[in-house]
Parts: structure tokens; sequence; C-alpha cells
């Protein structure tokens, strides 16, 4: 699945569903099928930028984002071996500060491609693991160290939508057994409008009424908010509360209008 940040959660953009016995040529292949119509669908001017975990850290795949100048943001594994200004180690040890970023410009990465790139070393005092990030060769004055950092750390928001996704959209434990890939990405398609409506419900101009209501604050901020309510959670409950069942229709009828003037959800959300 693939998505955009909006409101501390990831809307889901496009998924692939499938099943290991059916696939010809491997799970990779499927991947970067997916990246590629996701770039393709987009209007010319949007150039996006993929931000990802370690499990898209392949050679080939940088090299084929590189190739059609798509520009992204992967997380190394420390194991990898790379080349930094004549020599040959793994990321893990790369120098840095604990709390300090550092950007090694122009290395290669993984031994037999030798893919140019820049990596950007963060360790955060509060992780036991340091950050390898991947970015484009020479791309200091597009990504610069401290912004892509704080792009990393939003990516860590799509570990809240999986966890939304099974608990609050049932996911859990769901087992099908006719067609499983193709019953599953249609279920996953009425689910993902479900969910993107709720979200935007709950990040919009008249949730703060919804909040006000229904939300207790923390006596202590925790991660700088006392909030204790998602947009998603505050998005269920307008839903589920008669009280507010014509702020509720406004709300849908806002949101459907606007995307049918095309508007993009980070528009529609503050």
């Amino acid at each position: 699945m693939a998505g955009i940040l909006v409101a501390q959660r990831i809307l889901p953009v496009a998924l692939a569903c499938f099943e290991y016995h059916q696939i010809r040529k491997s799970q990779n292949a499927l991947e970067n099928s997916l990246l590629l119509l996701i770039a393709a669908c987009l209007p010319p001017a949007c150039k996006p930028l993929f931000v990802m975990d370690r499990g898209y850290a392949r050679a080939s795949l940088l090299q084929q984002l590189r190739t059609l100048n798509i520009p992204f943001l992967i997380r190394g594994r420390r194991n990898t071996m790379v080349r930094v200004g004549g020599k040959r180690l793994s990321l893990g040890r790369l120098r840095h500060r604990s709390g300090h970023p550092g950007r090694y410009s122009h290395a290669a990465y993984q031994d037999c491609a030798q893919e140019p790139v820049d990596i950007v070393v963060f360790h955060d005092p509060h992780f036991q693991e340091p950050w390898f990030l991947l970015v484009p060769a020479g791309s200091a004055a597009q990504l610069p160290t401290a912004e892509v950092i704080e792009l990393y750390r939003r990516r860590m928001h799509i570990e809240l939508t999986f966890r939304d996704w099974k608990t609050h959209l049932g996911l859990r434990g769901l087992c099908l057994e006719v067609e499983p890939a193709l019953c599953l990405g249609r279920l996953l398609l009425a689910l993902s409008t479900a969910y993107i409506l709720a979200v935007l419900r709950g990040s919009g101009p008249r949730a703060a009424t919804v909040r006000a209501y229904c939300e207790v604050l923390r006596s202590r901020p925790r991660h700088g908010t006392r909030r204790r309510l998602s947009a998603l959670s505050i998005g269920i409950l307008a839903l589920s509360l008669a009280r507010f069942a014509n702020l509720v229709r406004r709300e849908l009828d806002r949101i459907l209008a606007a995307f049918l003037r095309g508007r993009p959800a980070r528009e529609i959300s503050p």
C-alpha cells in the first residue's frame, strides 16, 4: 500500500493484493510496478518523493528510480556494503555522533551494483539503532539533511495506519477462501474510501466541535500534545453520535464537492 500523510495518518492512494504462489517473477517486480504506476498517474508537474523502509533498499530499485529521475528516501540495511571516499565498509560502520546527523555525499551503495547515492546517518538518542537513509546522489540542495530526517520521521505514521486497519477496520484475523487476492483488493478499496472520508471528517474545520464534546485532555503533554483522540477517532465518533448527524452530512457534502472540483486531500484537511 502507498499513501500520503494527512492529519498524522496515511491516506491510501494505491494498493496491490497478491498470493505468493501466483507470482510469476517476484514480489520485487510487483512492488516496482506499483511505484511506477503511481508516478505515471500523477499530473506532469507533480513529482513524487517515495519514502520507504528497509524492505525496499534494493540497488535495482534505486537504479530504476534514478533512471526515471524520481527522487527517493529509503532506509538502508546496516550490513549492506558501500564505498565512501575510496573505502569499502558496511553502512553500520559509518562514523556518526548520537543526536548529530551526518551526510556522506556521492557514495556507492551495494558491493556489486555500486549505485550512486548520498547517505544520511542519524542516531536519535531515544532510539536503539541509527538510521542510514539513502537519497539521490548530489541532492543536498533539493533534500537538505535536516529535511531528510524530518521526512523519515513522518514515515513512522504509517505504523499508526496499519494499526487502524487491523483494529478499527477489522482486518486483523480476516480469512478469505475464494479468490482471496481479488476479494481482498475489492474490500480494501471500499475500506480505503471509508477511511479517507473518516480522517478528513475528523480533521476538518468542524472537527473542533466534536473534539470539544468527546475528548478529555491529558493532564500532561505527550509527544507535544495533550490530545488523546486522533483525527480518525474524531471522525468515527462524529459518525456514530446522533447529535452530530447534520454536522456530518454537511461535512461529507463539503468533502465530496471538493473532490469533484479536483482539490487534493491536503487542501481539504487543514
